[in-house]
């Protein structure tokens, strides 16, 4: 192997190498910070909830109070009035006290306090009507300012923070609560000194959204039937310390894969290494032998020939064809074992043709095979065993090996100079398999057992075997199907006319000497072969 080959080899190793680390670690700090976030916005709305549910409940106590006052049809500041002023105000949770109002000024209350308020003109009428005065002191006594909602010369008098009263995990977090309607959102109540009203943007009413202003994570909602929105605001600060706590959890985490992902591929390109050195020790060692499917006269039930299936087996283990076959052809060694193969069938054929000289055998190429004049003449040394001729062959090669090639069209050409008919095996399952049809010559389709396993259902693969048949028939192609496994199958085929089929309906692969020992078992009558 060349030094700049090795050298762009383990170029690439560190590239994957450092891809495999990174990664995970980069993905973990990415879920923390998506954990740090959504726990954020999951704790806020948790307190914006709660105090819009405390202020809805301040504005449905503050209607309660007029709607009684003014059904109570009591004489305006009597003292039964304000008896009942008392007995509504004790039974709120956030009203602080309910009196008269004329002329922006509060005539009589439920306070001891008898003397007039003077309110001023309202900060706010609503739709509604209701005159809303926004941090008002009532007595020089009390400095905690309170507000007042007027309606229908009732008068209710709240405290704002009662609201907002609830318990903060971090003191970082802002709180207010807002008249969206108001010009420049009017804060009735708020906590912390970090609330813009300008954050709350158009809200329509009964919704809530999440975004970020001005380095803070800002949780708003509109309630759905009061001129009443939450603002809650969290600084990025604090999202920040959550991102490295999950951090502290989740890149370890990460570190573990990535590492896990590195050995697991090491570990993988080890095994495929050892494996590619196994396979390359058994073309040399040659392990690989050569088991027979019967291929049947549906009509008949005849047994007319075979086709030759690699197999290998090494340190008493049998590898699976679908394992080893694809690294070979990868490799290159795909033609080596094809030369196993034949040496073993010239081994096998000469006493099966004693049993039945019209036995024929169907042998597997791969594209590499197809590609190269030895493979013509191995066929030839095939032909010049005593008893063998044309008509005791076939080859057999996947859609994928009839590319546009010409080294292939050659090939294939002076095979069927031989005499030797060329089949196209797992037809249907891709590689624009009509196309191959109509731009190379075939004498055999062999029908893919995909297709088979739908006779008896209703799968849609059905529906294509029938026009594939068509097109044999219409090519003058011979039809193989294969993987017959129920008599079911093998009806429906022979009812289409299918000459032969294969699978484990007539028999599993046979060694050679099983297969000459079952062909003797039924006896048959020997056809002459024709060449």
């Amino acid at each position: 192997m060349k030094p700049a080959s090795n050298t762009r080899k383990i170029a690439l190793a560190i590239v994957l190498c450092s891809v495999a680390l990174l990664l995970p670690i980069w993905a973990s700090l990415q879920l923390s910070w998506i954990q740090s976030e959504l726990n954020e916005r999951n704790d806020g709305f948790e307190y914006v909830h709660d105090i819009l549910r405390r202020a809805e409940e301040t504005a449905d106590q503050v209607s309660h109070a007029v709607e009684r006052i003014n059904s109570s049809h009591l004489p305006p500041c009597s003292e039964q009035e304000r008896d009942l002023m008392r007995d509504i105000d004790l039974e709120s949770d956030y009203t602080q006290a309910i009196g008269r109002i004329a002329n922006n000024i509060i005539i009589c209350s439920s306070l001891d306090n008898n003397e007039p308020i003077y309110l001023g003109k309202p900060d706010l009428v609503t739709e509604n009507g209701v005159g809303e005065y926004f941090h008002v002191l009532l007595t020089r006594n009390k400095q905690h300012p309170l507000n007042v909602f007027a309606k229908d010369g009732v008068a209710v008098i709240t405290d704002p923070d009662l609201p907002l009263d609830v318990s903060l995990n971090d003191n970082d977090i802002s709180l207010a609560l807002l008249v969206p309607s108001a010009n420049g959102q009017q804060v009735l109540a708020s906590r912390g000194n970090r609330i813009d009203p300008h954050w709350v943007r158009s809200l329509p009413k009964g919704e809530e959204r999440t975004y970020n202003k001005d380095g803070y994570m800002v949780m708003a909602a509109r309630s759905s039937r009061y001129d009443l929105a939450v603002l809650v605001a969290s600084p990025q600060e604090r999202i920040d310390r959550r991102v490295r706590h999950f951090a502290l959890l989740f890149v370890p985490i990460g570190v573990l894969c990535g590492v896990s992902l590195i050995w697991a591929t090491m570990y993988l390109a080890r095994l495929r290494s050892s494996f590619d050195n196994r396979l390359k020790a058994a073309v040399r060692r040659r392990e690989f032998y050569v088991e027979y499917q019967p291929v049947v006269d549906l009509k008949s039930r005849r047994w007319t020939g075979a086709e030759a299936l690699v197999r290998w087996r090494t340190d008493n283990t049998t590898v699976r064809p679908d394992h080893f076959i694809p690294l070979a052809e990868e490799r290159h060694l795909i033609h080596l074992i094809t030369e196993q193969v034949i040496s073993l069938i010239a081994e096998d054929l000469p006493r099966i043709l004693k049993i039945d000289p019209a036995f024929r055998v169907a042998i597997n190429l791969s594209p590499d095979d197809l590609r190269t004049q030895s493979t013509v003449e191995m066929l030839r040394s095939l032909l010049a065993l005593e008893g063998v001729c044309p008509g005791n062959l076939e080859v057999e090669a996947t859609e994928r090996a009839f590319v546009e090639d010409q080294k292939i069209s050659r090939v294939l050409e002076q095979i069927r100079s031989l005499g030797i008919q060329v089949a196209i095996d797992d037809f249907g399952i891709g590689y624009s398999s009509l196309s191959r049809i109509h731009s190379f010559r075939f004498d055999i389709l062999k029908i893919d057992k995909t297709f088979v396993d739908t006779i008896g259902t209703e799968g849609a693969a059905r529906g294509v075997m029938l026009p594939i048949i068509d097109i044999a028939r219409s090519l003058d192609l011979h039809i193989v199907a294969e993987g017959v496994e129920r008599e079911e199958q093998a009806r429906f085929l022979q009812a289409y006319g299918i000459e032969r089929a294969q699978g484990w309906l007539f028999s599993a692969p046979l060694s050679a000497a099983a297969l000459s020992k079952e062909l003797r078992e039924r006896s048959h009558e020997a056809v002459e072969c024709k060449e």
